[in-house]
């Protein structure tokens, strides 16, 4: 485990939303403005005034997935490679009924998956396709509902919803498990080769474990405290931090969970990649957020010692005696 737990206090834009990352940075936007924040560190951010996201203050809302900034606001569907220069999503027929410009959640609830990006409809029955964010099929969700947030897998996703696990191989298919305690998107992780499902109840918290692509599962600690908000795979470790509360878990197997206490009362969201993770404290503004960097990777092993003079000098007079 490299997990260091705890957290250092961040400073984040008053006013920021869209919490979101690539590999190297970290994305945010604030709503007093139209440019896009970005963070190499998790603890500084730069308002970068020439990345403008594109709609009416301040009900802009932005994600980051597959390589491109993606918006929905007032029926639009927004993309950019960028940040700069945005396309409108004129196949999204956003004028239409039940089409994915009307009727499409929020980005925030966005997937990018085998080269599709999926996004939840707020009507019943329906979600969305896209391979280019420009044109949009509209696909019937497993078991008549919707889809939430996908999470990742080895060649697979899941997603969480009500009493049910919702398994896809290409984001159009889906196998249907029951999952007998409720979950949702929010708290269902893959790492380890496992997935861990944290469910928070008044008092305490409850984790539950898949080995078998979320078939199955099992129960893990019962654990004082309702922190199981959200659920990622983080540095090693399965990291649950509460939507509410100021103590979080940790673990590496989902089984076995250690507490720590967090700085702030609460977070909307939270976001990771190769350099650390960050969360963003409920209530816009709020400009401290939280930041946990990525630990270092061990040092390599010292090269081998030379071997001693003697036997350096040994063996070039072996050399030169049987050349």
């Amino acid at each position: 485990m490299s997990f260091t737990p705890g957290f250092l206090g961040a400073t984040l834009p008053e006013n920021a939303s869209g919490l979101s990352a690539d590999s190297t940075r970290f994305y945010a936007r604030q709503i007093s403005t139209t440019g896009i924040l970005t963070s190499e560190n998790g603890l500084t951010w730069t308002l970068d005034p020439s990345r403008a996201v594109p709609g009416p203050l301040p009900s802009v809302n932005m994600n980051y997935l597959g390589g491109r900034f993606v918006s929905k606001t007032f029926g639009k569907i927004w993309s950019s490679i960028d940040g700069v220069t945005w396309a409108e999503a004129l196949g999204a027929n956003a004028q239409g009924g039940g089409s994915a410009g009307a009727n499409a959640s929020g980005p925030e609830t966005w997937s990018y998956f085998q080269g599709l990006w999926i996004l939840p409809s707020d009507a019943d029955g329906e979600y969305f396709t896209s391979s280019d964010l420009n044109s949009f099929v509209t696909r019937s969700p497993p078991s008549g509902g919707s889809v939430g947030v996908l999470k990742e897998g080895p060649g697979y996703a899941l997603s969480a919803i009500g009493e049910n696990i919702y398994y896809t191989g290409n984001g159009i298919t889906w196998d249907t498990y029951a999952f007998a305690r409720p979950a949702n998107y929010g708290n269902i992780a893959y790492g380890n080769g496992r997935w861990v499902c944290t469910r928070s109840f008044s008092t305490f918290t409850l984790a539950c474990v898949s080995v078998d692509g979320g078939q199955t599962w099992v129960e893990g600690d019962l654990l004082d405290g309702a922190f199981g908000g959200i659920t990622i795979f983080f540095d090693g470790v399965f990291v649950c931090l509460p939507a509410s509360g100021s103590l979080g878990g940790y673990s590496t197997d989902g089984v076995t969970w250690t507490t720590f206490a967090l700085p702030n009362a609460s977070r909307s969201s939270v976001v990771a990649n190769n350099i650390g993770l960050v969360t963003r404290p409920s209530g816009l503004s709020t400009n401290t957020a939280e930041f946990n960097a990525i630990s270092a990777p061990p040092p390599p092993p010292p090269p081998p010692a030379p071997p001693p003079a003697f036997w350096t000098n040994f063996n070039r007079t072996r050399e030169r005696r049987f050349a």
